[in-house]
């Protein structure tokens, strides 16, 4: 009598060739992280940069006014009514 063997070979090639998915993911995990972090961080400098930005153009499109003391009223100026 012949008997096959039915059993998964240890040989196979392509189960040799792929990395496992743990060492892909924890190859991932810096990268990402070091995105999140530094997304945050631009997007706090941008808002910072806005926020000086509308400091510095707040004035730029207002009129002058002119502040000079208004001469005060005098006695002769006044209505006696």
């Amino acid at each position: 009598m012949q008997t096959s063997d039915r059993s998964p070979k240890k040989d196979n090639p392509s189960s040799l060739s792929a990395p496992p998915l743990e060492l892909l993911i924890s190859l991932a995990t810096a990268p990402l992280l070091i995105g999140l972090v530094g997304g945050k961080a631009l997007a706090e400098v941008s808002q910072e940069i806005g926020k000086l930005a509308e400091e510095v153009f707040r004035g730029d499109r207002l009129p002058l006014l002119n502040l000079s003391n208004p001469p005060a009223p005098s006695i002769d100026t006044v209505d006696p009514d």
